[in-house]
């Protein structure tokens, strides 16, 4: 073999070697490309659920309100309840669209796990409405009692649901995953903050104290939203010490041990 040749062969085996680099290259790109959609849509879907969460836990808001009046439900109590379920609905199909039609594994076991929870929500929504229908004497007190809380079980159910949407692949980075935190702590706030501005609410309208038996739920829950909010503020000024002296003049959810009984 000729000099000539052993050169001539030499640059084909480096250019086919180059060529081969050069695919699998691209190929990898694509694939991280394929990874970067999938984990958009999963954030898209993952925020679209949350605030559906957010809105199905006004409705149990509202709902926990309304079953304490002694009058069958009003129409503005009524359409802020079928208010609620229309936008919960939206949501949550916003979120089942982003998904797709070819669902990955862990997809699946939140579509599942979802869609069971929504079935026990409709039947509860069912007994609410006939609760809600009729007088208070007329209504099972302990039902009365249960739905609300039964209600708050499967909302954190479907919230715990949306870990399955967040995807396990190398393109993952620690900015979404902080991103993701600060979204649950938010929710805390909102969720459990929620809870007891629900006592305050029946309170207020129905002329009465706050019963002591659900003083301990309160201060639970407070505590909960209080937490969340202090974890929220951390990473807030941690990002930028400026905002400390903003955050002086913002203020989490106050303590309510004091107020309770007001």
């Amino acid at each position: 073999m000729t000099i000539k040749r052993v050169i001539l062969f030499a640059l084909v085996a480096v250019s086919a070697f180059a060529a081969l680099k050069f695919a699998l290259s691209l190929w990898s790109s694509f694939g991280d490309y394929s990874q970067v959609r999938q984990m958009a849509a999963a954030s898209r879907a993952s925020t679209a659920w949350s605030i559906g969460t957010v809105d199905l836990s006004l409705e149990r808001s509202v709902t926990q309100v309304a079953l304490s009046v002694a009058t069958p439900v009003d129409t503005d109590l009524r359409s802020l309840i079928d208010g609620q379920r229309s936008a919960t609905q939206e949501r949550f199909d916003e979120a089942f669209a982003e998904i797709g039609d070819t669902p990955t594994p862990a997809q699946r076991r939140f579509i599942d796990t979802a869609r069971a929870s929504v079935g026990v929500i409709e039947g509860l929504r069912r007994e609410v409405d006939a609760l809600l229908s009729k007088p208070a004497e007329a209504r099972d007190p302990q039902r009365v009692t249960d739905l609300p809380s039964e209600l708050k079980r499967e909302i954190s159910r479907l919230k715990s649901a949306a870990g399955y949407l967040v995807p396990e692949n190398k393109v993952s980075s620690n900015l979404s995953g902080a991103l993701a935190v600060v979204q649950d702590r938010a929710w805390e706030v909102r969720e459990f903050g929620g809870r007891v501005r629900t006592y305050y609410a029946i309170a207020v309208l129905n002329g009465r104290p706050i019963p002591s038996e659900v003083e301990g739920l309160m201060i639970a829950d407070g505590t909960r939203a209080e937490t969340a909010w202090e974890a929220l503020a951390s990473r807030w000024v941690q990002t930028d010490s400026r905002r400390r002296s903003k955050l002086r003049s913002m203020r989490g959810p106050r303590s309510i041990s004091a107020t309770t009984r007001r």
